[in-house]
C-alpha cells in the first residue's frame, strides 16, 4: 500500500470513529498500521502473533473489535470461510469474488466486472441500498481435486 493510501485509510478510520463518538486509541492505530502492511487474506490469530513479535501486544478482544470497526469503515473486507473469518484490505481494491477450497482453505480471487453490472441492475430494480457485497464460491481447488480430497 502506498503512503498516500495509508494516509487516506487513517483519515477514513479517524472520521469513521469520530462520527460514532469513538476514540482513536493507540491500540487501534497499531492494529490499523499492521493491517495496512498485510498482503492477501489473514486471520485474527495471525495478526495477534505478528503484533506480539513486533512488541506491540494487543488483546485478541481489541483486535476482534478493531477489525470489525475497520470492516464497517470500508477499509477491510471480512470473508466467512471454513476455519473461521478471514480479512483482507478492501480499500483501493476493485470488487472481486473468492473461490474457497473446503479441503485446504486456499482462497483464489477473481474479477466480477460482468457480475457487478448484473448486481447493479438487480439493486436498482428492487430499489435496494446495498451496504456490502461478497461473492463466495465453496468447492475444491485443482490441487485438492488431484489429491482426491
Amino acid at each position: 500500500m502506498r503512503k498516500e493510501e495509508k494516509e487516506e485509510c487513517q483519515k477514513m478510520f479517524r472520521n469513521f470513529l469520530a462520527a460514532r463518538g469513538l476514540k482513536i486509541t493507540r491500540e487501534r492505530e497499531r492494529i490499523l498500521r499492521q493491517v495496512m502492511e498485510k498482503e492477501g487474506h489473514f486471520q485474527v490469530e495471525e495478526l495477534a502473533i505478528e503484533m506480539r513479535a513486533k512488541k506491540n501486544p494487543v488483546s485478541r478482544a481489541t483486535i476482534y473489535r478493531t477489525l470489525e470497526l475497520l470492516t464497517e469503515a470500508g477499509i477491510l473486507r471480512k470473508i466467512i470461510a471454513e476455519g473461521g473469518a478471514r480479512f483482507e484490505l478492501g480499500y483501493g481494491k476493485g470488487y472481486h469474488g473468492h473461490l474457497i477450497c473446503l479441503s485446504c482453505g486456499r482462497i483464489i480471487e477473481f474479477s466480477l466486472e460482468e457480475l457487478s453490472k448484473l448486481e447493479e441492475k438487480v439493486v436498482k430494480k428492487n430499489r435496494f441500498l446495498p451496504k456490502s457485497r461478497n461473492l463466495l464460491i465453496f468447492g475444491y481447488c485443482q490441487t485438492c481435486q488431484r489429491k482426491g480430497r
